[in-house]
Order: structure tokens, then C-alpha cells, then sequence
């Protein structure tokens, strides 16, 4: 009895042809075993994202067209996201630094601001449109020159300061009394006259409004005269 040869080196055990295998037959040949990737490593978590989508088989979790398309909004937008842009506000659009400190000394008085520029300007005067809701509102103070404006609903007149006249009081409502006259300026200008008493209210029997005082001339004034009072209600 003859011993076997040893199989070639290199060459696997299980390469090697039994000896009792049929004549003419292919030997066969197993594959070497492959080492299992470590724990965690990056091979492994791309196998495993590549299997929750589904990727060549179909039945992943990931695998429908929902997924993808939120995948690729996502990613829209998180990179390259558009900026916000905040206009201004239609009140602050058109502001104007340098007209607004101007308007500190010079200037009219509006129904926001009613008093007149510090140094030259008349005070604002109220009417129908601008005073509502029943409010008694007094004329806007004027400048170092300038006219006290008119008040209304029983609103008091505006004064002058160095020179000008005062404005004059406003109409009383129903029943109340009529506005007094401002003062003329300090070294010229004339008082304001006084407004009128309001009406008697007829279904409550009240009387009329006293008529609102007139304004006097200023302390040191050269000329002026003071305001007419106002006639009281009926």
C-alpha cells in the first residue's frame, strides 16, 4: 500500500480531489472563510443604511418615494436656506433724521405733535375731522414767534410766547362750557377769544354753557388786546 502525496502548498485541503472520485469529474472548490467586519465600523453602518432604504431589493422601510423625496427636502433645506429679509414698517419708511430735528425748532404743529418749532411756529389748530369722540382737545402751543392754535369741543385756546396771538377757545358740547381764549405773546399779540357755552341739553332741562374766557395780552406787551369771552349757551 502506497502513501498519498501531500497537497501543493498554498494549495487548500479540501482543493485537493478525493481519491475516490469518479474519473473525469471537476474537483471542488470551497470558498475560504471571511473574517466578520469589526463592531461599528464604517463598512457596517453603510451596509445598514444601504438595507433600511431598501436599496436593490425594494422592501426597505426607506425604500418609497416619500422617504426620498423628504430626504431631498431636507437637504434643500438645510444647506443654502434663504435669508429672511424684514422691510421696514410703512410708518418708518419714510423718517427723516435730519427734517424731524429741524422740526424740534421749527415748525407746525400737527394733530401728532400739536405745539409749534421751539423757536418759530404756530400751534396746531383742531377741527371736526382731527378732534372726535366727544374729547374737549386745546389748540397746540406756538414757538418764540408764532400763533397759539384754535381748540375745539370746549378745548382751550393755544398760546403765544414772545409774539403772537393766542388762539381761541373752542365751542362747548351740550351743556358745557366753552373753551378760553390763550394768551397773546410777551411782547406783542393779542389774546384769544373765548368760545362759546354749549346748548342746554332740552330733555334733561340742564342750562346752557358758560362761555369760555378771553385771553389776555402778554406781561410785557407793547400792543395787543385781550380775547372776547365767550357767549354762554342757551
Amino acid at each position: 500500500m502506497t502513501a498519498e502525496a501531500p497537497p501543493a502548498a498554498g494549495e487548500s485541503a479540501s482543493a485537493a480531489a478525493p481519491a475516490d472520485a469518479a474519473p473525469g469529474a471537476a474537483p471542488e472548490i470551497s470558498a475560504a472563510p471571511q473574517a466578520a467586519p469589526a463592531s461599528g465600523s464604517a463598512s457596517t453602518l453603510g451596509a445598514d443604511v444601504v438595507s433600511w432604504l431598501g436599496a436593490g431589493s425594494g422592501d426597505g422601510p426607506g425604500s418609497g418615494a416619500l422617504v426620498w423625496a423628504a430626504a431631498a427636502v431636507a437637504r434643500r433645506e438645510t444647506e443654502g436656506a434663504p435669508v429672511a429679509v424684514r422691510t421696514p414698517a410703512a410708518g418708518q419708511a419714510g423718517q427723516n433724521p435730519i427734517a424731524d430735528f429741524i422740526r424740534i425748532f421749527i415748525g407746525n404743529g400737527t394733530a401728532e405733535n400739536p405745539n409749534g418749532g421751539l423757536l418759530l411756529g404756530n400751534g396746531y389748530s383742531w377741527n371736526a375731522a382731527s378732534c372726535t369722540g366727544g374729547q374737549a382737545c386745546n389748540g397746540g402751543n406756538a414757538g418764540l414767534i408764532g400763533d397759539g392754535g384754535d381748540g375745539y369741543n370746549g378745548g382751550n385756546g393755544g398760546n403765544a410766547a414772545l409774539i403772537g396771538s393766542g388762539g381761541d377757545g373752542g365751542a362747548g358740547l351740550i351743556g358745557q362750557a366753552g373753551g378760553n381764549g390763550g394768551s397773546g405773546g410777551l411782547l406783542l399779540g393779542n389774546g384769544g377769544n373765548g368760545g362759546a357755552g354749549g346748548v342746554a341739553a332740552i330733555l334733561t332741562g340742564g342750562t346752557g354753557g358758560a362761555g369760555g374766557t378771553g385771553g389776555n395780552t402778554g406781561l410785557l406787551s407793547l400792543y395787543g388786546r385781550g380775547g372776547a369771552g365767550g357767549a354762554g349757551g342757551d
